[in-house]
């Protein structure tokens, strides 16, 4: 290249290659980008980032005539804040492409329309980030101007709200986690959200929100025990059994695998094994592990079956919340080859402790204050009050002492009461005087 260049330039890119650099930022404002390159392929795809926010939204490379014929590709009116800070250029897709340079001229365009760049997934696979062209000017709204869809059922939004450290940022925090494999989709009906130059966002319904969720193992379902991603002192083989496939073995007191999973619902489980032994009864305890606590969820005494290839299933029962976790197996005794695990479900927890339990709700209609009675001697673990389109409204702080709660504040109309206790969940009708 003959352009804005030292002689040298990046090739042989792969899908998911990054690279970064420091930016001394002037001025803040609107930027065009000029990204020179050159392919032979079509369908190359690339995306700027300014400190892991999208500047770019999806760039799309069409192909240049060859490995060293060199073009421009525009990006215009990106924004940038004086500073300094990190640019990465992270390239998507399998096509392959040479990069030369990156040029940074300050737009002398109009201000462009406020619009969304962007949206993904957010790490901690409950919550979506919408990335916006330009600042917002607010840092607070409700949580009816969006609605979220995955596989095409609305899901119950805990909140939405601007991120403090980047107001080009609209973080939307669903109640239930999302799975890797979901097809996610945004909507937003409202007139108030504005940029620092005053133009409003526009209604959008149905944007496609991009999941760059780790991949779980989904339960209910069956685990191929191979299928860990991480273990210690354990290695696998080839099986006979039916499916054929891998096995894990040589097992000995303290091996274990770990493995990254999704559990869809809250419930009664089956929980079986499929083992083979040949002299020894083994025995492995299953442990639910997330960011707060670990839990045993099942310890499992493994049965002799005659042989390293003959082999038998073993089913106990358990008890699994909903959410992601680390599965861990530990061996607690030794000399056994696993094929598999299989989670089945059963029946709603909630559902099946709830037959003998009672919540009761007065006085309702409510003017300020209610009083929540239950008996079963059970304990209130969370309440929320949701409207009538399943939308958090207010979150209630379990009052121990008494049970009783002021909702002077809410605005009348109908709502619910989803109250979880530590013998099920429960959800009463409230009329708000």
């Amino acid at each position: 290249d003959n352009i804005n260049s030292n002689g040298y330039h990046i090739g042989y890119t792969k899908n998911k290659e990054w690279l970064k650099y420091t930016l001394e930022v002037t001025e803040t404002g609107f930027y065009n980008m000029n990204f020179r390159y050159a392919t032979e392929q079509s369908g190359a795809k690339v995306n700027f980032f300014i400190n892991e926010v999208d500047i770019s939204g999806n760039v799309n490379l069409g192909n240049s005539g060859g490995w060293s014929n060199f073009v421009n590709h525009s990006i215009k009116n990106s924004y940038l804040e004086a500073g300094k800070h990190v640019l990465k250029v992270q390239i998507n897709g399998n096509s392959e492409f040479n990069m030369s340079s990156i040029e940074f001229l300050k737009s002398s365009d109009a201000i462009p329309i406020f619009d969304v760049l962007s949206a993904s997934t957010n790490e901690d696979e409950k919550s979506i980030k919408i990335v916006l062209n330009h600042p917002a000017s607010q840092s607070t709204f409700t949580n009816d101007l969006f609605e979220v869809k995955v596989n095409n059922t609305l899901r119950t939004i805990e909140s939405a709200e601007i991120d403090a450290s980047n107001t080009r940022i609209i973080t939307i925090k669903l109640v239930d986690y999302v799975f890797y494999q979901d097809q996610i989709k945004v909507s937003y009906n409202g007139t108030i959200i504005t940029s620092i130059y005053n133009s409003n966002l526009d209604v959008f319904e149905n944007l496609t929100v991009n999941n760059n969720l780790i991949a779980r193992l989904l339960v209910p379902g069956k685990i191929q025990a191979e299928e860990f991603t991480n273990q210690v002192g354990l290695q696998t083989e080839n099986t006979t059994d039916i499916g054929t496939g891998q096995n894990i073995g040589y097992t000995d007191i303290g091996d274990y695998a770990e493995y990254l999973i999704y559990i869809s619902d809250r419930g009664n489980y089956n929980l079986n094994v499929r083992t083979a032994a040949q002299s020894n009864a083994g025995k492995i305890e299953f442990k639910l592990i997330n960011n707060v606590t670990t839990k045993s969820i099942s310890q499992i005494d493994l049965p002799v079956t005659g042989g390293w290839q003959s082999w038998q299933t073993t089913s106990t029962k358990t008890v699994l919340d909903a959410g992601v976790y680390t599965l861990k197996m530990e061996v607690l005794k030794a000399g056994f080859n696993m094929n598999w695990f299989e989670f089945e479900f059963v029946n709603s927890l909630s559902l099946d402790r709830a037959k003998n339990n009672k919540v009761v709700v007065f006085p309702n209609p409510i003017s300020a204050r209610f009083y929540v009675k239950l008996n079963n001697q059970q304990n209130i673990k969370k309440l929320k009050i949701i409207d009538v389109n399943g939308r958090l409204v207010q979150k209630l702080k379990p009052n121990l002492i008494n049970n009783v709660y002021n909702l002077s504040n809410l605005n009348s109309g109908i709502y619910f009461l989803i109250l979880e206790t530590d013998q099920g969940s429960f959800q009463k009708k409230l009329i708000k005087n």
